[in-house]
């Protein structure tokens, strides 16, 4: 997974199977702009059992049959055996789909879920497929490993430094609801505390490799770094130190667009910081020049020649120490 950190103009993109919104209309991070419709589960009810029958002999004792509708608690099957009468009954509402040995399927309800905008901007555009494209003013970070859903809280800052480890001690019931950070996760104590505390989510640096083994946590993880990695990008730190108190949106492995961090930030405050012109200070992404930053000393037009030798867009970077070199668009991030 791709690390990179944008700071200014860009699209936040929902999926929903029902759009609530227009094109054109302003909305909050916390505005529902859409319904998701997930089919609802297939259960299997035993019936053979409480009713002391052969598989074989159950679709005499059912009171409904395939197709019908039924209501929470509704009879499903009976059988008088002596002096009483045993029963199943539906445990929710749903369709009879079928009999298979002994057990009546049951298909549940759909489920429906609120899709909030995540970010506060403009709608963009509504596709036909459902997507909802907000375009706001703010700050994103794709991580490189995430694991978990979805979560939403202010921006709390556990360590002073981008090295610092987020330790279950700095974990506190005051830090309830929002995303913590932290320049790396290594213990499993920190994880747990989160949870237990009602912690909307960590993002972090790196993450231990045991920690990354396991799936499942119960609240969103975003290591920005990836595995193994025992700080966080000092570019990356500085730009989640501006916005602390800032509501985040983060998402786990498991979201659409992989893990990622958003923060939207007030419209007066525009994108100042993210045009690509001369002058603006940069952070190169990937090899030759890994981590170097440097000032944008000029944008010349047309394909240019790379280090590596192949031709691309992009701009001349002037470094501290006095080299200039080229450097690809997709290779550059805007500092904060």
């Amino acid at each position: 997974m791709s690390r990179s950190l944008w700071i200014g103009e860009w699209t936040h993109t929902q999926s929903c199977s029902r759009s609530l919104v227009s094109p054109g209309e302003v909305v909050s991070a916390d505005r529902c702009v859409g319904i998701s419709i997930a089919r609802g589960p297939l259960i299997l009810i035993d019936v053979a059992t409480p009713l002391g029958l052969a598989p074989d002999d159950v679709r005499r004792a059912l009171a409904v049959s395939v197709g019908d509708a039924v209501h929470r608690d509704q009879t499903l099957a009976s059988l008088r055996r002596r002096y009483r009468r045993r029963s199943v009954r539906a445990p929710d509402a749903g369709l009879v789909q079928g009999i298979v040995g002994g057990y009546l399927l049951l298909r549940l309800p759909d489920v429906e879920t609120q899709i909030l905008a995540g970010v506060a901007g403009t709608v963009s555009d509504v596709t036909a497929e459902g997507q909802v494209k907000v375009k706001c003013n703010g700050t994103r970070i794709h991580g490189a490993w995430g694991d978990g859903g979805t979560g939403r809280g202010p921006l709390a800052l556990t360590t002073e430094g981008a090295d610092g480890e987020l330790t279950w001690q700095k974990v506190s019931r005051h830090l309830t609801g929002c995303v913590l950070v932290g320049g790396w996760l290594g213990e499993e104590r920190a994880i747990l505390r989160a949870r237990q505390f009602g912690i909307a989510g960590l993002l972090v640096g790196g993450i231990a490799a045991p920690l990354a083994r396991h799936t499942g946590w119960g609240l969103p993880i975003v290591a920005t770094e990836g595995v193994g990695v025992p700080h966080m990008a000092p570019t990356f730190y500085r730009a989640l130190q501006q916005r602390a108190g800032c509501v985040v949106q983060l998402q786990g492995g498991c979201a659409e667009g992989g893990p990622m961090a958003s923060i939207s930030h007030a419209v007066s405050q525009g994108a100042e910081n993210s045009a690509l012109e001369v002058g603006a200070g940069v952070r190169l992404t990937r090899g030759p020049y890994l981590g170097y930053e440097g000032r944008i000393s000029a944008l010349p037009e047309g394909l240019q020649r790379t280090a590596l030798g192949g031709l691309t867009e992009g701009a001349q970077i002037a470094l501290p120490s006095g080299q200039r070199l080229f450097a690809p668009w997709e290779n550059l991030e805007v500092l904060p």
